[in-house]
């Protein structure tokens, strides 16, 4: 086995974890979290491991990630106070609203898949798709009906790998005049039922 998937991240990998989180969401949160040095001491203080499955190699390295949210928490912690520490108060207080457009409800009976990563060496391997399949294992230990996610309009490779694990897209977002902000033009909802 090349990999296998864990539920949560050492302490010891909460850098590693932010670098994977940073380097796949960049584009996407640079306005509200960069600079990168910056973003990545808030993510490594502020990810959540016990709303983590995580792929790791033979090497015992971290190699990806699936978070999660449920009624209990979600991968992403951290509010004003958490970004005042990094940004100051100012920065805190614009970030915490540029970071509120990101926002889902959280549907009763459905797990809310909040962001798929892998490390660039590891693409192509299967982590992934072994990492959506934990994803739904987790949905239902939970007793949860499906799994939902939102895919950006500029991921295609991304959407693709979720059609193909059984998602079909239910609504889809236009961020409109927050496009600069938001770093993309739509989103689409994706469900599979598990």
């Amino acid at each position: 086995m090349k990999h296998q998937v864990v539920v949560g991240f050492s302490s010891d990998h909460s850098n590693v974890a932010a670098h994977l989180f940073w380097d796949a969401f960049s584009q996407k949160l640079s306005f509200s979290l960069g600079p990168k040095p910056k973003a990545i001491s808030f993510l490594s203080e502020n990810m959540n491991p016990n709303f983590a499955l995580c792929a790791l190699n033979n090497q015992n390295e971290l190699i990806g990630i699936a978070g999660f949210k449920t009624e209990q928490g979600g991968l992403l912690t951290g509010g004003v106070h958490d970004l005042a520490k990094v940004y100051g108060w100012v920065g805190a207080c614009w970030r915490g609203a540029a970071l509120s457009l990101y926002e889902r409800d959280l549907p009763e009976n459905e797990l809310l898949m909040d962001g798929i990563f892998v490390h660039s060496d590891a693409r192509g391997q299967g982590v992934g798709t072994a990492l959506l399949g934990g994803i739904k294992e987790k949905a239902r230990s939970l007793k949860k009906e499906a799994v939902l996610l939102d895919v950006v309009d500029n991921n295609p490779k991304a959407k693709d790998l979720y059609r193909r694990q059984g998602f079909e897209a239910v609504a889809t977002t236009r961020t409109g005049i927050f496009q600069p902000i938001l770093g993309f033009r739509a989103s689409t909802q994706m469900r599979c039922a598990v």
